[in-house]
């Protein structure tokens, strides 16, 4: 945390990869998507990334193969498989598929999704809304995964002032006690505080749409992308799978 003034630094590579290697063993029928983006050649470069996954995972529960979408990759081929995308040009490794965001794409995996950009809830809902609209009377390739990107996130004046609730323990207290003090008076919030609100209003929203039919068998969700994620998301997931929307 010492250098995470800007930011903050999540689990180490090595606990995510013997957690997946963990789990794989143990549920042979799963499958875990694991995308990599935004990176720093300078920090982490991806060639030694990806030789460290392969250590720790292990080449036997990594998906290989020379399919072009994920779509055209049959189940039994994925289970108990771990894909490691990247989110960079296609390159002749079998073991780490590309993967991109867009509208249409030729990578291996390809996220349909839409982001709002906002610390609104309504904006964020008006944005969820007009994207189930959207892609229902679209085409769904064999490599797309549809995501729905819960996230409220911080504004241009929040960011600079406050992240993640950190305070740097090397500044001077009275420059912390003001950056706490502009951040009451601007009801300022963190990314936690933010994702903590939005979340409230998911598991609610998606089933009245559901319901009503803005999400439906053609444009569901693949995905449930949620910050400050927690089992609750995870419990929704199952009983969603449990509906006939997913059977």
């Amino acid at each position: 945390m010492d250098e995470a003034i800007g930011g903050g630094y999540g689990e180490s590579l090595y606990n995510i990869g013997t957690a997946i290697r963990k789990f794989l063993l143990h549920n042979r029928q799963d499958i875990i998507l694991l995308s990599f983006s935004h990176f720093c050649e300078k920090e982490t470069p991806v060639a030694a990334l990806k030789d460290s996954l392969l250590k720790i995972i292990g080449t036997a529960l990594v998906y290989s193969g020379r399919a072009t979408a994920i779509g055209n990759v049959p189940l039994s081929q994925l289970a108990g498989k771990v894909i490691i995308s990247f989110e960079q040009p296609q390159t002749n490794d079998p073991y780490f598929p590309s993967c991109s965001i867009a509208g249409t794409s030729g990578a291996f995996v390809n996220f349909r999704r839409m982001y709002a950009a906002a610390n609104d809830i309504n904006i964020l809902l008006e944005k969820q809304h007009d994207f189930f609209t959207a892609i229902a009377t679209s085409s769904i390739q064999k490599n797309d995964l549809v995501r729905l990107d819960w996230q409220l996130t911080q504004s241009s004046s929040e960011a600079p002032f406050i992240c993640n609730d950190f305070q740097d323990e090397k500044l001077n207290p009275l420059v912390n006690g003001a950056i706490l003090l502009a951040n009451v008076i601007n009801k300022n919030k963190s990314i936690i505080d933010h994702s903590l609100q939005g979340n409230r209003y998911l598991p609610g929203t998606i089933d009245a749409w559901i319901e009503d039919g803005t999400i439906h068998k053609k444009n569901k969700p693949n995905i449930l992308y949620v910050d400050v994620a927690g089992g609750w998301i995870t419990d929704y997931c199952i009983d969603l799978n449990q509906t006939a929307l997913y059977r």
